[in-house]
């Protein structure tokens, strides 16, 4: 659990856990660490309601839509309302729009030995469908609180 959760768990700051759960599932929606259950675990064991009623808006249940641009349109809404009912349909919309990832492992690539390295010589990463999506996901969220707050200090 990252230091900024654990702060925000002993302060009672419901709003930085919220945040730090929604930065968690954004970096690894499928929750394949498992930091996202043990965190949620931890909050319920200290007695902290971090939930907000649901907002009535309507959930897709029908697994055969939960696409990634559904996973990402279910995080914005989390901003404006963090509901329980959300966050967990969020973790199950995760793991099947990611399952593939879960499933793929890029191939082991073999450095090259120092003496072959050059200064022409760059060595980059394999490109990530999850990698791409993070970005994408991070930009939706930060873009969405940037509303929040707007609309939040014009009401």
């Amino acid at each position: 659990m990252s230091t900024r959760l654990q702060e925000a768990i002993q302060q009672v700051d419901i709003e930085n856990i919220q945040t730090a759960l929604l930065a968690y599932i954004t970096s690894d929606p499928l929750d394949k660490s498992g930091e996202i259950n043990s965190a949620l675990q931890h909050i319920d064991e200290k007695g902290i309601n971090i939930w907000d009623t649901h907002n009535k808006r309507d959930l897709i249940i029908n697994p055969a839509e939960w696409t990634k641009s559904y996973f990402g349109k279910l995080q914005s809404h989390l901003i404006t309302n963090f509901s329980k009912e959300r966050f967990e349909l969020l973790m199950k919309v995760g793991r099947e729009a990611y399952k593939e990832e879960l499933n793929h492992q890029e191939p082991v690539k073999s450095l090259p030995k120092k003496s072959q390295l050059t200064n022409e010589t760059h060595i980059t990463g394999g490109s990530s469908g999850v990698g791409k999506f993070l970005v994408t996901g991070v930009t939706i969220v930060a873009l969405a609180a940037i509303v929040y707050l707007v609309v939040k200090k014009i009401l």
